[in-house]
């Protein structure tokens, strides 16, 4: 089990990412304000994709002592 599983059961996605478009009511130019907020959410997205790589090789098991025993196979 690695630490991006967890991430994945409490829903600790970026899909809760969300922005506020406040930047269409302060600029007048809506298209650059668009492909602006496109490159912002773009970044969020590879940076998301980045950290879920390395939750993925942060096996949970190297955290146990070598003597715990129980039912949860945390290698996995």
């Amino acid at each position: 089990m690695a630490l991006k599983d967890v991430f994945t059961v409490l829903q600790l996605t970026d899909d809760q990412l969300e922005l506020g478009h406040l930047a269409q009511y302060i600029f007048p130019d809506p298209n650059h304000v668009a492909q602006s907020e496109q490159e912002i959410s773009q970044a969020f997205h590879q940076a998301f994709a980045a950290f879920y790589d390395q939750l993925d090789q942060f096996k949970l098991d190297h955290l146990l002592k070598e003597d715990a025993v129980g039912t949860i196979d945390w290698a996995e």
